[in-house]
């Protein structure tokens, strides 16, 4: 059902960093002053009694130091706008939305490998339409039909000569079951299938023994939801999910084309160009999930605890490092390959593993919130996970390793137009690849320390639709090694928030 309303909401955001005084060993790949600005709006026009339209439009800037997939540091700008349009009707057939909308990203790289070719950006459209139809049968059944159809196109640096781009058209359609059997039973079923048709165009790098027909190829996999839930109490609910998801491989992991110099000369031959590719081979990932779930309301806290115990399985992991499938002559004995594997004048490796293996996970969570003395609020969650993997090469590195532990710690107070929240947050030590051009090997691993951040937030509300606040993140110290890259910097913002 559909509620009678129009509105207007807009928001802009602006930040940038001017402190920043970390030390790298890449400095002209690095950017340490951060900047960051954003616009949006969202508009609501009530179009009949029974049917609205919506419209939402974005615009945003990012510049800051990343971590490639090739294990480098890399200052990367990006600029992202959208266009999205709803139109959701109440008729005699359900509640049908009709959903359009589309994504421009403009992706600028810096830093020397990026720098000594012509083009420094890769552009990415993405196009999606979307219709669903929800509908009750009967007073406890509910069911959603929807259908989808998703358009991109990926061109520019790292993917091929001038003019090349990869496409990918994907089809799904999915449906979804709810059934309220009684006011403590509720059974909830869903079902996806997608269709991925990926194709290429253009020139590629002769070096890359690869061609725009390899990449012709489509994909076809399902994925599924359900979930049971018991309301055994007024104060007592439990739950029991599985899940069946897909991580389709993303454009470069897919088509990129990374001119990486030259080999190191000595030991290697001088002169001998390295490329890393894609892999057209590459296959969605699954991940496979089961989860018990059990939330009890306390009553003298104004509060509730949950806690769950969850877990799963990846299947056809993605890596990070597909192997050598192109090396020039004579090199075969630097490489530990035969002699007759190597017959092209380059070293070419590819930047993603077709299937490195599976991996199983299990863990629990728990969470604690209540109220004290009207004005107060606090939580507190921590999530313990132990992910265990097997690999078909267990020298080959994911992007990061999980930490074991996590934790969260929230304190707020509230009172007339003023507004404060502290938060703590904690961390195991976990592992990360090193920075570094790491092309024939795995990236090595370095090891950060389990660490506490720090971050809190005073605001006034001036009206109904203006606060100004004043936040800060990594308030602990003025530099907290959290990752691999960049240290984390202590940070201040002042906002001011107006909807209108």
């Amino acid at each position: 059902m559909i509620s009678q309303a129009s509105g207007f909401r807009g928001g802009a955001t602006a930040s940038k960093d001017f402190s920043n005084s970390v030390d790298t060993a890449e400095p002209r790949a690095v950017f340490t002053d951060p900047e960051r600005r954003a616009i949006n709006i969202d508009t609501l026009f009530q179009v009949t009694p029974k049917s609205q339209v919506r419209v939402e439009a974005s615009d945003s800037e990012v510049h800051q130091t990343d971590m490639t997939s090739f294990s480098f540091l890399t200052e990367t700008k990006y600029h992202t706008s959208s266009l999205k349009t709803d139109y959701t009707a109440d008729t005699p057939f359900g509640l049908v939305k009709a959903t359009a909308y589309e994504n421009w990203l403009n992706t600028d790289f810096n830093g020397a490998i990026f720098e000594a070719n012509d083009n420094t950006s890769v552009n990415s459209t993405v196009r999606v339409a979307q219709l669903s139809d929800t509908f009750k049968a009967g007073v406890s059944n509910t069911f959603r039909l929807q259908g989808e159809y998703r358009h991109s196109v990926t061109g520019g640096a790292i993917m091929g000569p001038a003019g090349s781009s990869l496409q990918e058209n994907i089809y799904a359609v999915s449906g979804m079951w709810d059934w309220a059997i009684n006011d403590k039973w509720d059974l909830t079923n869903s079902a996806r299938g997608d269709r991925l048709d990926l194709s290429r165009d253009g020139l590629i790098n002769p070096s890359i023994p690869l061609t725009d027909g390899d990449f012709h190829r489509t994909i076809t996999r399902p994925s599924y939801n359900s979930g049971l839930v018991w309301k055994a109490t007024p104060d007592d609910t439990f739950r029991l999910d599985t899940a069946r998801g897909l991580r389709m491989a993303s454009a470069l992991d897919f088509g990129a084309e990374v001119p990486l110099g030259n080999m190191p000369s000595p030991p290697f031959p001088p002169n001998i160009p390295v490329f890393q590719s894609g892999n057209p081979a590459v296959n969605p990932m699954a991940v496979t999930n089961y989860e018990l779930g059990w939330a009890h309301k306390i009553k003298p806290i104004d509060g509730e605890f949950k806690t769950d115990v969850f877990t799963g399985k990846t299947s056809g992991a993605l890596g990070t490092s597909g192997g050598i499938i192109a090396c020039p002559v004579g090199l075969g004995p630097f490489l530990g390959l035969p002699p007759a594997a190597c017959t092209a004048g380059a070293l070419v490796t590819q930047g993603s593993s077709a299937g490195l293996g599976s991996s199983n996970d299990v863990g629990a969570e728990f969470d604690l919130k209540g109220k004290f003395d009207q004005n107060w609020s606090w939580g507190i969650n921590d999530t313990i996970e132990k992910i265990h993997n097997h690999y078909v090469n267990p020298t080959v590195n994911t992007l990061a390793l999980t930490p074991v532990n996590l934790t969260n710690v929230h304190l707020g107070y509230q009172t007339g137009p003023w507004e404060s929240d502290a938060f703590a947050y904690y961390t195991t030590r976990f592992r990360q690849p090193e920075p570094g051009n790491n092309v024939l090997i795995p990236a090595p691993l370095a090891t950060i320390p389990a660490h506490v951040s720090l971050s809190a937030r005073l605001g006034y509300k001036i009206n109904d639709a203006t606060t100004v606040a004043i936040s800060g993140q990594s308030l602990q110290q003025s530099q907290s090694l959290t990752s691999t890259a960049l240290e984390t910097e202590r940070q201040v913002f002042l906002s001011l928030d107006h909807n209108f």
